[in-house]
């Protein structure tokens, strides 16, 4: 006789097709606390509790609490991942405010926005010089793509076809 697993809802499925299912919707569908029972157009959310009592793979474990971490710390407000590269700390403060942290790998941010402290620029205006830095980028990549300088006259022109051989006369 095959164990059968069910939640508040009263929907039960077999125990390996809960394992099995809930491994899909952590591994491949990267969700944590927003996974729904298994029944078709049931809106019960499964609780973490079952999942942790229900997935055997240690791995698959970890990354369950990976997301549910992630979940947590992208909702509270008072939380912040430290976005310097390979960290794994999150930043937590009294209230959501524009101003320097420093987090335990040393690297300093601006809590408000994520960047690098940028005083005595406010965050709207640095996003604004970030997309327009981006979009110059954009600009200077095409022109290197599609253009050249006239051997002769230096002036920058754009090649529409033939050969890549430009001769001055």
């Amino acid at each position: 006789m095959q164990m059968m697993t069910g939640l508040e809802c009263g929907h039960r499925f077999c125990t390996q097709c809960w394992q099995e299912y809930l491994t899909t919707k952590i591994v491949e569908e990267g969700l944590g606390q927003s996974i729904a029972c298994a029944a078709h157009g049931c809106d019960i959310l499964v609780d973490d509790v079952t999942v942790m009592r229900l997935v055997q793979d240690s791995r698959v474990r970890l990354k369950y609490q990976h997301l549910i971490t992630n979940s947590f710390v992208e909702c509270n407000r008072l939380l912040r991942w430290c976005p310097s590269a390979d960290c794994t700390y999150a930043i937590r403060v009294q209230y959501v405010d524009p101003r320097p942290v420093v987090c335990k790998c040393n690297h300093v941010f601006c809590f408000e926005c994520g960047e690098n402290w940028h005083d005595p620029v406010q965050c709207k205006l640095l996003k604004k010089w970030i997309k327009k830095c981006d979009d110059d980028s954009e600009t200077s990549n095409w022109i290197a793509a599609n253009t050249k300088e006239c051997p002769k006259c230096n002036v920058t022109i754009e090649k529409d076809g033939g050969c890549n051989h430009m001769v001055s006369t």
